[in-house]
């Protein structure tokens, strides 16, 4: 197995744990680019886009203006000042500060590539991504398209609360990030592969975990066992040692994880690393950096996690918003009308108005169901449906409930189901929860190919032990990157 190939089975082992326990590049053309604005496209009378050392640039007013905001060029000190709700920022011409004030707080970005006064048109240029995301906006490049794609998704899940006030409800949390959590957990997985539909091989893997929570502090130590005897028999270990010995220590793992939740810097220690990376120290430490990673596929997630942590009781826009602008990078200018759509369709099958109430002395019951014939009526009157609704008509069954039950507007339990059967495959599941414990199982059966059966559970409860994110003095680090 070659270095990048244990490299990248690292990173994604190590971030599948993590989460099972809890920039843009703008491509350069000879003709002008276009920008969109929420699903419209930007009109420049006077002057257009240009690229500039592979930035898009465009002309100030114009493009503040197409945003919303309201602007002020100051000639004295030849300041742009642009003021949009409660945002304002300010720039001149020939420097790469921009300044941005939002509610109060003033912070300044350097812009890449500087403002300039345009000798030909006499107009005054500026990224069109900075001053966008400034104000809040996701910024995207549809390089097919040529086209800077703009998209206010705080504008459009302003509704979102008062049009899902009911699954927002399962939102609710007394989780106080200032407080540690005692966290633990299971998860069972049994997974049966068949070769020309007879049963060929079959492998199963169990783990546990417990751990501490503050904020993104982790300190978990997780035990995991892999049933992989099916694999072990099909190996010639007079061949491959190195395999049968790795498989071997999958049967019965330890891992220990360790994140430090402002820096991003994550350990991890376990013997199937060692092997991996072909370590001979006992107790050697593997570092990466979470938010780098996650920031080299164009996600922020440093940004959302701090979001998260600094409100304990965000609003399901805010949510929303939050998560659409992480993936700014794959905008397209389809995208705007495509969310359009799927909330309109969201707010069909599983808004308010879709749930059914009653309710016994305080508690407060709310059910919702999901078939088949109410998706199709869902999306009668989308002109470019027509693959979902050929699609639709290859299941035999599928439906889907939710039952939610609250008081005083607080979470008392919630139960999801849902199911899928066609000719070639057959999925049903359960989730239920309520704050503190949830539990997911779920069955697959693709005809012919593989059947996966698999349960989780979580738990939360607070705890007045400290959360340890630091490694023991003279430990042996190696850093993933590196490798």
């Amino acid at each position: 197995m070659n270095k990048m190939a244990r490299r990248l089975i690292a990173i994604m082992l190590v971030l599948a744990m993590i989460f099972a326990c809890s920039t843009t590049v703008f491509a350069g053309t000879s003709s002008a680019p276009d920008v969109m604005i929420d699903g419209k496209y930007v009109t420049f009378t006077d002057a257009a886009p240009q690229n500039i050392n592979g930035r898009v640039m465009v002309p100030f007013r114009a493009i503040l203006e197409a945003l919303g905001a309201d602007v002020v060029y100051d000639n004295a000190t030849k300041t742009v000042t642009a003021t949009l709700g409660e945002t304002e920022i300010s720039f001149l011409p020939s420097k790469s500060d921009l300044t941005v004030i939002t509610s109060g707080e003033t912070s300044t970005t350097k812009m890449d590539v500087v403002p300039f006064l345009d000798p030909n048109t006499g107009r005054t240029y500026v990224s069109a991504k900075y001053v966008a995301e400034a104000f809040g906006y996701a910024v995207g490049w549809d390089s097919s398209e040529k086209t800077v794609v703009i998209i206010d998704f705080g504008t459009l899940f302003a509704n979102a609360s008062e049009d899902f006030s009911i699954l927002e409800l399962m939102m609710t949390s007394e989780t106080d990030m200032e407080q540690a959590y005692k966290t633990s957990g299971t998860m069972e997985y049994d997974l049966t592969m068949y070769a020309y539909g007879t049963e060929d091989s079959s492998m199963g893997f169990d783990a546990s975990y417990t751990g501490l929570q503050k904020g993104m502090d982790v300190d978990m130590d997780m035990a995991i066992s892999v049933d992989v005897q099916a694999l072990v028999n099909q190996v010639d270990t007079t061949l491959d040692t190195e395999l049968t010995k790795m498989l071997g220590i999958l049967s019965d793992m330890k891992i220990q994880v360790k994140l430090n939740g402002e820096t991003g810097d994550m350990y991890i220690k376990g013997d199937a690393l060692n092997m991996l990376f072909g370590e001979t120290k006992t107790g050697t430490w593997y570092k990466m950096n979470l938010y780098e990673t996650y920031e080299s596929i164009g996600i922020d997630l440093q940004g959302l996690m701090g979001t998260l942590t600094a409100n304990n009781s965000m609003t399901l826009e805010g949510l929303l918003t939050l998560m659409a602008n992480m993936y700014s990078s794959v905008l397209t200018t389809e995208t705007y009308d495509e969310v359009v759509a799927t909330y309109d369709l969201a707010k069909a099958l599983i808004g308010d108005a879709a749930f059914k109430t009653s309710t016994s002395g305080n508690v407060t019951t709310y059910t919702a169901k999901i078939d088949s014939a109410s998706i199709l009526k869902a999306i009668a009157t989308y002109s470019d449906m027509a693959q979902i609704k050929s699609a639709l008509q290859g299941f035999k069954t599928l439906e889907g409930s939710i039952t939610i039950k609250a008081s005083n507007n607080t979470l008392n339990s919630y139960e999801l189901t849902f199911g899928a059967k066609d000719a070639d495959m057959d999925v049903s599941g359960t989730m239920t929860g309520n704050l503190t414990d949830a539990k997911l199982t779920m069955t697959m059966d693709m005809v012919n190919v593989m059947k996966l059966k698999m349960s989780v559970t979580s738990n939360v409860t607070e705890t007045n032990q400290t959360v340890n994110v630091s490694i023991p003095a003279g430990a042996t680090v190696v850093n993933i990157s590196e490798l």
